[in-house]
């Protein structure tokens, strides 16, 4: 009866530890694609970023201490020059 006893425990005991390493390992996933996802969401906020920041970025063209939008500039010189 003790050796079945041991028999027993032991087989609950290799459960135990074979679930044990299961949710280890499902933890070690969940983790890698955490760190995966949060990577992806960084890299589209820099390009995000890079996109604002060059919508709203007007080239400038300074003429004798003055400063132009560059399209602005370009469009006067282009009038002057063909009058």
């Amino acid at each position: 009866m003790k050796d079945a006893r041991a028999a027993l425990d032991a087989l609950r005991e290799e459960h135990r530890e074979k679930l044990r390493r299961q949710a280890e390992e499902a933890e070690r996933i969940r983790q890698l694609q955490m760190a995966h996802k949060l990577e992806i969401m960084r890299k589209k906020k820099q390009e995000y970023l890079q996109v604002s920041v060059s919508k709203f970025t007007v080239p400038i063209h300074c003429v004798f201490g003055t400063c132009y939008p560059t399209a602005f500039f370009l469009a006067v010189f282009y009038t002057l020059r063909d009058t």
